[in-house]
């Protein structure tokens, strides 16, 4: 633990008057040069615009992400004919814009490449030995005047050839400003029944694809340098093993990065990251093609949630036999799997009867509100899809769920957490469900194995698991034969938990807030002491609120008392996916856990980190109390509630290790005077009583103060009398953090307490700038 001198508390206001508010001046610029842990590849050559702010209104589309703020993107206009683009005045990014171009960054070194193309086909589309070669002639596309043009022409040529299950249609939505609906300007399908056509303002007949139902996505942009991508002109026939500078006989000095640094080429990657996190998030894959287009130049994509492999540019229009026409006569042959369909979701929708009348009802109910903003309502269906057996992945049970899933702004690679609801008719019962790709580190376990051992030490407030393992031969590619440095694989992993709850944010007070908190943390102690199994990721998505699960239920439902016996109120500790056993080693750059909410200690320095320990669990805990109360109850803040959310998004970039922050945070725990803002009685002292809870980790007293209390205990000085000396009380306060059950006790008498009001939820109308959103949890996955 590093050692924090005692600081002034009325430092701490001066600091956050210096921060600013979230919508004004950045704290910390992220520098062109950070690398992630053992990663020593050249990050670009552009200055980022992405600027930390509050993580405010990150509800809005997924409440336990941080924000990030992109500042102001500068005009662009073509310098020469290799494509290079030079910059001109600064202009304000739309909104639109801003998320896009924040994309970009958040899937920056994902990009890998450039793959020459016929080794891209050989690779990932292999041709039947009996299928003939297809001829398409794209001399007109390649020639098209506008955007616009190109992809009229594109569409005619392509289903002129009547590929097998592929057709294309124009759904570009060029008119509309609504992020969420925006669609690459063609999109393919393999059945033109899910193609659903409306009337534009100016009454034009507009086709719309709901990407749920999407194949081959196709990014059209007009000029040569409209690339996003540096190919170095290397021998594009050569071996292609690396996207690093040496893997070339050239100066590294003078080599430019495979992804392009200009503000132009951030967007259209922020794009191409964007259509395929919508793709992927609303369907059940594996992995997904895209085609990007640029004047005569055209590139493939392979996307999976570890990386994106880019092809070499290549000429499209010189002949009918091109590598474009090779591609897509390639893909119309792929069967479901080699598409990217995940098997264990079914096709084809549910049968009338399969499910009961108010269970649809509740499927659809649910899923109809995660849905994104559209000009055109989505339409849902019920689907099958398979859960594999906790103790035999090879035997898989089957659920429905509500389709098309809904999506979230967010980088296309990684984890990519989702969950919905499920009905299982085995149990007549609808369940939680959890979806995501794990990490295959070295000490990180399959969270349906930890849900197993709580159960058997009967940790209390943990949700009873249902089903759920890997899913058998689903990881993302292994690139290792071309590309060094990458991180480990990704594992497909399917689970669901019995108990239904809402989200620790939609608390209807703030004493159920508290005691839903207090819940939890008595679940973590349980399985810290009993379980020897340390959470390790501690936030506000990660506690629930226990519904009344009869409501939940079908009429000739089993009894399950383990189900049936949760109280409806109570919290319930969930996502145990990066928890790992008590005494294991753990590497000095891991860093687990969702940013507002690390403690103090995990983020102060970004080189050779503590151990993560059950204090920092507990401390988390208190963040998302804080950060709630601030955000979604009624108080007096105004213009203060926005300096202290301030205080959980200090974000500061490191070239040498991980990115810091928690100075303010620091600041926060020692500053003896009042909280600023006044909550309700109860709350403000908990808040008081929870900084000199943890003030003991971060105040350390001097060597006077030390001396004196050994002299004191070496003369037989009695306890009682040393424990009220200075260091004395310190060591009582470091002993009473580390006890079991302190801090569940500390909350639950504040509980006790006169004063909490009945209903004080509110959410706070902040002026908060509009956002991209990010949830960086494991930090060796960016």
């Amino acid at each position: 633990m590093r050692k924090v001198e005692n600081l002034d508390p009325a430092r701490f206001h001066d600091k956050i008057k210096q921060t600013g508010s979230p919508g004004s001046a950045s704290l910390a610029r992220l520098a062109p040069a950070s690398t992630e842990r053992g990663d020593s590849r050249p990050r670009g050559n552009h200055k980022p615009l992405l600027r930390v702010v509050s993580a405010g209104s990150a509800s809005a589309l997924n409440t336990d992400y941080t924000e990030y703020e992109v500042g102001q993107q500068r005009k662009m206009e073509p310098s020469d004919e290799d494509g290079f683009l030079k910059l001109e005045e600064d202009f304000p990014l739309s909104s639109c814009q801003q998320r896009i171009v924040s994309l970009a960054d958040e899937s920056e070194d994902r990009w890998l490449g450039p793959m020459p193309p016929e080794k891209f086909l050989s690779e990932f589309l292999s041709l039947p030995q009996s299928a003939p070669n297809k001829e398409i002639c794209f001399k007109s596309v390649a020639t098209a005047e506008n955007i616009v043009d190109m992809a009229t022409r594109f569409i005619k040529a392509a289903n002129e050839a009547d590929l097998p299950k592929l057709s294309f249609v124009d759904a570009s939505t060029s008119e509309t400003r609504h992020f969420e609906v925006l669609q690459p300007a063609v999109v393919g399908v393999s059945d033109m029944a899910h193609v659903r056509y409306y009337r534009a303002k100016n009454g034009e007949r507009k086709a719309f694809v709901d990407l749920g139902y999407s194949e081959l996505l196709v990014e059209c942009k007009g000029k040569r340098s409209d690339d996003a991508f540096n190919d170095h002109d290397q021998d594009l026939h050569g071996s292609w093993r690396s996207m690093e500078p040496c893997a070339w006989e050239e100066d590294p000095d003078d080599m430019l990065p495979f992804e392009h640094g200009t503000d132009a080429a951030r967007a259209t990657r922020g794009q191409l990251a964007t259509y395929a996190t919508a793709q992927s998030d609303s369907q059940f894959r594996t992995h997904s093609f895209s085609l990007f287009i640029f004047g005569p130049f055209a590139r493939f994509i392979r996307w999976d949630r570890s990386c994106a492999i880019v092809s070499a540019r290549f000429e499209y229009g010189t002949s009918p036999s091109n590598y474009l026409a090779d591609f897509l006569h390639r893909y119309s042959l792929l069967d479901d799997k080699g598409r990217g369909q995940d098997p264990t979701f079914a096709s084809e929708p549910c049968l009338e009867g399969d499910c009961p009348p108010d269970i649809v009802e509740q499927l659809h109910k649910a899923n109809q509100q995660k849905l994104t903003s559209a000009s055109l309502p989505r339409t849902t269906e019920l689907r099958r899809v398979l859960f594999p057996d906790l103790d035999d992945w090879n035997m898989y049970h089957p659920h429905i769920i509500s389709y098309p899933l809904p999506f979230v702004t967010r980088p296309p690679f990684g984890r990519s957490t989702r969950q919905l609801l499920a009905y299982n008719p085995a149990t007549q019962r609808i369940v939680f469900v959890k979806d995501y790709w794990r990490s295959t580190a070295k000490g990180v376990f399959k969270e349906g194995d930890i849900y197993k051992r709580l159960e058997e030490k009967r940790v209390r407030h943990v949700p009873p698991f249902g089903h759920g393992n890997d899913i058998a031969s689903q990881k993302t590619i292994d690139c290792s034969r071309w590309v060094e440095d990458l991180p480990e694989a990704l594992q497909h992993y399917r689970m669901s938990l019995k108990v239904i709850g809402t989200p620790l944010q939609e608390f209807p007070s703030t004493r159920v807030l508290v005691s839903a908190v207090a819940d939890a943390m008595e679940g973590h102690d349980g399985a810290f002491w009993d379980a020897d199994i340390l959470h390790r990721d501690i936030s506000m998505g990660n506690i629930l609120i226990a519904q009344d699960q009869g409501q939940y239920r079908g009429h000739h439902a089993p009894a399950d008392e383990e189900v049936d016996n949760i109280q409806a109120g109570s919290g319930l500790l969930i996502d145990w996916e990066l928890s790992t056993p008590v005494h294991s080693k753990q590497s000095p750059y891991e860093r687990t856990g969702t940013w507002p909410f690390i403690s103090v200690a995990l983020l102060i320095d970004g080189v050779g980190l503590p151990p993560h320990t059950m204090e920092d669990d507990r401390e988390s805990s208190f963040y998302a109390i804080l950060y709630l109360a601030l955000r979604y109850s009624k108080h007096q803040g105004g213009d203060e509630t926005l300096a202290q959310l301030r205080v959980f998004d200090e974000f500061i970039p490191r070239t040498d290790g991980l990115p810091t922050g928690g100075e303010l945070k620091e600041f926060l725990i020692n500053d003896t005077r009042p909280y600023p803002i006044t909550f309700n009685p109860p709350l403000d002292g908990l808040v008081a009583g929870a900084k000199k809870y943890f003030r003991p980790r971060y105040t350390f007293p001097s060597e006077e103060d030390k001396e004196r209390y050994h002299k004191f205990k070496a003369r037989g000085v009695d306890d009682e009398l040393l424990n009220e000396d200075t260091y004395g009380r310190y060591l009582v306060g470091l002993d009473r953090i580390q006890a079991r059950g302190s801090w569940v006790a500390f909350l639950r008498d504040k509980l006790k307490e006169d004063g909490w009001p009945s209903k004080d939820f509110q959410i706070q109308k902040l002026e908060l700038p509009v956002t991209a959103y990010r949830k960086p949890k494991m930090w060796y996955y960016g």
